[in-house]
């Protein structure tokens, strides 16, 4: 009786494995497609870390457009095209806990010798616009000149700091969005910003 038990239970678990082992004998072009899909939807979830580890890979920590450069530490994500450096704060997946904070440094050249006057009540009205706080002011010394930066709170977004800056000097503008914990970082990156110089 407990032989033949045993012999019933064999079979069924016998049954049970052969037909688990369907999967591995699917077709090679399935099994292509399959690990096709799962590296595609692996490079969607981690296309953050993607950017920072090529961004590490080709990039020092000057990083310059055709107009300006700065010093932009290696923990951020950071590219440039032909007229501005931008770069973002790190994280591994799309899926953050937190927002990412951004910043992004250009030249202007109509802005060249514009009033500051000017520039700080239009901003300021700007970001009342956008729902921020009163703005506090700070000055920041850079290769480019004196920079003027107007800092302010999200009203609507919580935790999230603006700063918009500008050096009447040379037309530099910057602009920094994200948490608080990153805004020294982008004030650093803002004190090595400079012009380039055209041959």
């Amino acid at each position: 009786m407990c032989t033949r038990l045993a012999v019933e239970r064999g079979l069924i678990l016998y049954r049970r494995m052969d037909n688990s082992n369907s999967f591995f004998r699917a077709r090679p072009e399935q099994i292509k497609a399959l690990l096709t899909a799962t590296l595609i939807l692996l490079s969607v979830i981690f296309w953050p870390a993607v950017q920072w580890g090529t961004s590490v890979v080709i990039r020092r920590n000057r990083v310059h457009s055709d107009q300006v450069e700065a010093i932009v530490p290696l923990r951020w994500v950071a590219a440039q095209d032909n007229s501005r450096v931008q770069a973002w704060s790190f994280c591994l997946t799309m899926f953050c806990s937190s927002p990412r904070s951004s910043m992004e440094i250009r030249v202007e050249e109509t802005m060249i010798g514009k009033k500051e006057d000017a520039w700080l009540k239009r901003t300021e009205l700007i970001l009342r616009e956008r729902r921020y706080s009163r703005p506090l002011t700070r000055s920041i010394s850079s290769p480019a000149g004196n920079v003027l930066c107007l800092e302010s709170t999200s009203e609507i977004r919580r935790g999230i700091v603006d700063s918009a800056c500008f050096a009447s000097e040379t037309g530099l503008i910057a602009g920094f969005d994200g948490v608080a914990s990153d805004l020294d970082d982008f004030y650093r990156v803002l004190a090595t910003a400079r012009p380039v110089i055209k041959e």
